[in-house]
Order: structure tokens, then sequence, then C-alpha cells
């Protein structure tokens, strides 16, 4: 009895999820280019929008690196050679 509607549930937050960081980019970029990228709003909605989907990101690729890829890069020294130099980079860029 429950499961359409946990199964609704469901869709609807995927759909969310997936709708929310290209719609709140879109509405930086228009309020950007209307108001100017000195004006209060903008800066606010870089600030909690562009910047935080930007840490998501980063934040993501450390998991990728330090979880998936040693299991797939321990098969030859080249390949953890590069996996060494990436994670150089990272913590390079992460300042």
């Amino acid at each position: 009895m429950c499961r359409p509607f946990i199964q609704h549930q469901k869709e609807a937050a995927a759909l969310f999820q997936r709708c929310v960081a290209p719609l709140g980019l879109a509405v930086t970029i228009i309020v950007g280019l209307s108001l100017g990228i000195d004006s209060n709003p903008y800066v606010f909605l870089f600030d909690n929008i562009v910047v935080a989907c930007g840490t998501t990101m980063y934040s993501m690729l450390a998991f990728y690196l330090g979880s998936v890829v040693p299991g797939i890069f321990d098969r030859n020294a080249e390949a953890a050679l590069l996996l060494l130099a990436a994670i150089l980079v990272m913590m390079g860029s992460a300042y």
C-alpha cells in the first residue's frame, strides 16, 4: 500500500537533486549579467551556490582518489606515480 508512495517520493527527491544545482547556477549567471558582479545579490548567490558546488565537487574527487583509485592503480608503478601526482596537485590547489 505504501510502496507506490515511497517510490514516488524517491523519484521526486532525485528530480529535485538533479535540478537544484543547475537552476542555482543559472540564477547566479542571470543575476550577475543583469545586476553586475559587484552587487550584493550576486555576491550572496556566488558565495552560497557556486562556492558550495565547487567545494562539493572537490571533496567528491578527493573521496574518489582516496577510495576507488588505489585499487585500480595498484597494478603498476606508472599508474601509482600518476595517482601520487594527482594527489599532490589536489593538495596544492586546496588552498
